[in-house]
């Protein structure tokens, strides 16, 4: 097996995993997260979040084929070393500023600050005086 085979074969392999980690990306964070702007756990099920989610994938499906292009085609060019490594970059660069791209699309669907779901006001964890969870004889 040539050098050129192999380095080839470490970049699809690459790409694939690399790949395969951005598709799975939305849909391990927390519960209400879209892209990393919190849109309230109501608003991820709606169809502008799926419309959403549909283009990342297609968008990481494109991404990895592009870069995948661009590094086997360097690579037949005479440069295999220099393919792979072009064809990381891409995938991980364009990774990036796709996911860049969507943050910035998902922010638009957070509601306005004063009907924000999930809200956290800040204050004491317990009431004065009071040192038992369940809040029994506490002062309010």
């Amino acid at each position: 097996m040539s050098e050129a085979v192999v380095v080839n074969l470490f970049l699809t392999v690459r790409v694939l995993v690399v790949g395969g980690a951005l598709l799975v990306l939305p849909r391990i964070t927390r519960k209400g997260l879209l892209f990393g702007a919190y849109v309230g756990e109501s608003l991820v099920e709606r169809d502008a979040a799926r419309r959403l989610r549909g283009r990342w994938n297609r968008g990481c499906v494109i991404l990895m084929a592009l870069s995948l292009l661009v590094g086997l085609a360097i690579s037949w060019a005479g440069r295999p070393v220099a393919g792979n490594l072009t064809g990381t970059a891409v995938l991980l660069l364009g990774g990036l500023g796709l996911y860049l791209h969507f943050y910035f699309r998902a922010r638009r669907l957070v509601p306005p600050a004063g009907g924000r779901p999930g809200q956290i006001c800040p204050g004491p964890l317990h009431p004065r005086g009071c040192r038992d969870v369940r809040l029994r004889d506490c002062q309010l």
